[in-house]
């Protein structure tokens, strides 16, 4: 029946030395967190509303607008987030850039110029990022994990010495995936006295890394004992 809508900067965070109310105030100081202050105390501006039963609407019944701080320029309003939202011929476009193997970046950087410039497309960088991670999370659940996993089953039937492991996500996503045949087996029962990690070798398009598990042998060659997304 009733609801009330206040500026971002209403009130202050617990524990704010920025609070006249905590100045000087020794636990004050000692509960803050080293975090940038968001919250400013302005109690002055708000926007309530409620329900009118014979009108059957809500209506605004108080509006106060007057703040105690600047507000973001218009430059910069298009970084708020509830000015960001990313429109589906720019989400039709990421995705049309991606499977064409244009980065992120450049991707956006050619989006925002054919929309106008970046105030004018709505959405920014990090937003592109998480819309293709999105999608490629949800390819990776239904279609290229499926795939992988009947391979490794396939392998397992051709090799008995194959092994593979996958991990899975409190939400039951798979989150890595390990795999060694029998040869990596075999090499690492003679030549793992020493074992190197890697995982700056490549990134697939999940953003997953590739990680090698690796040696010599004793003819100082290159030696993979192991393999996990």
């Amino acid at each position: 029946y009733y609801i009330k809508y206040c500026c971002n900067k209403e009130g202050w965070r617990i524990g704010s030395e920025n609070n006249p109310a905590n100045r000087g105030s020794i636990d004050a100081k000692a509960r803050v967190r080293h975090v940038p202050e968001i919250r400013g105390g302005c109690d002055g501006a708000y926007i309530r509303i409620r329900w009118f039963k014979q009108f059957n609407c809500y209506k605004i019944y108080k509006w106060y607008d007057v703040h105690n701080h600047d507000m973001i320029p218009v430059a910069m309003r298009h970084y708020m987030r509830s000015n960001r939202k990313m429109a589906p011929v720019y989400k039709l476009l990421a995705d049309v850039n991606d499977a064409a193997g244009i980065g992120a970046t450049a991707s956006y950087n050619a989006i925002s110029t054919a929309g106008g410039g970046r105030k004018c497309i709505g959405f920014t960088r990090n937003d592109l990022k998480n819309h293709l991670r999105t999608v490629r999370t949800s390819s990776m659940e239904h279609g290229d994990a499926t795939a992988l996993l009947k391979h490794f089953r396939r392998q397992a039937k051709l090799d008995p010495g194959f092994f593979h492991e996958v991990e899975v996500d409190v939400d039951e996503n798979i989150a890595s995936i390990f795999w060694a045949d029998g040869k990596m087996r075999m090499d690492y029962h003679f030549f793992g006295d020493s074992v190197s990690f890697d995982t700056t070798y490549r990134t697939n398009k999940e953003y997953r890394p590739l990680a090698l598990f690796v040696g010599f042998n004793n003819h100082h060659q290159l030696t993979v004992f192991g393999a996990a997304l």
